[in-house]
C-alpha cells in the first residue's frame, strides 16, 4: 500500500523488493540478504513477505524467510518456513537451516536426522559434515562428532572450525 496516495503500491515503488527485482527471484534474495546482513530483520521479513505475495510457495523464498527468522532468533518460525521450503524442494541448504533451527530449539535428535539427510544428499560438503558434528556434540555424542569433524577436514583441509573441534 502506498500510504501517501492511499492506494496499493505499484510495482515501481522503491520500498517493494519485488519491484526492485523486476520479477527476478535472485535479485529479491540479494536485497533481502543485504537487509539481513545489516541486521535489519524487520525490513528483511517485510521483503520476504512481499516477495512471497508475488511468488507464493517458491521454495527459495520460503527458505530465505526461514533464514531471516533464524537470524532474528525466531527458531520455531524458522522450522516452519524451512519445512515448507523442503516440501517444495529438498535442498541440502534448506535442510541445514532446518537442522540449525532444531538445534537452537533443543530438538537434537530431529536435528541429527535432518543433518544426516543433508550429508546424504551432498556428501562432499565439508560444512554439512561440520554441522552434523556440531549437532552430535550438542547431543553428547562426541565420538561420532569427532568422525564428522575429521571427515570435514578431509574434504576441506582449511576448514578451521572443524580442525578446532577435532583438536
Amino acid at each position: 500500500m502506498n500510504p501517501r496516495e492511499g492506494r496499493p503500491a505499484s510495482r515501481n515503488d522503491e520500498s517493494d523488493p519485488t519491484a526492485r527485482a523486476d520479477g527476478n527471484i535472485g535479485a529479491v534474495r540479494d536485497a533481502v540478504l543485504a537487509e539481513l546482513r545489516a541486521g535489519r530483520f524487520l525490513e528483511a521479513q517485510l521483503g520476504c513477505r512481499q516477495a512471497l505475495e508475488a511468488y507464493p510457495g517458491e521454495p527459495e523464498l520460503l527458505h530465505l524467510t526461514a533464514l531471516v527468522c533464524l537470524g532474528a532468533g525466531e527458531f520455531d518460525h524458522a522450522v516452519e518456513w524451512a519445512s515448507r521450503a523442503i516440501r517444495g524442494e529438498a535442498k541440502p541448504s534448506y535442510l541445514s537451516t532446518l537442522g540449525t533451527a532444531l538445534v537452537k530449539l533443543g530438538r537434537r535428535e530431529e536435528a541429527l536426522q535432518v543433518f544426516d539427510k543433508a550429508v546424504q544428499l551432498k556428501p562432499d560438503d565439508a560444512d554439512l559434515w561440520y554441522q552434523l558434528g556440531s549437532a552430535l556434540v550438542e547431543a553428547a555424542r562426541s565420538d561420532e562428532a569427532l568422525l564428522c569433524f575429521r571427515h570435514a577436514i578431509e574434504l576441506n583441509p582449511s576448514h578451521g572450525e572443524a580442525g578446532y573441534q577435532a583438536g
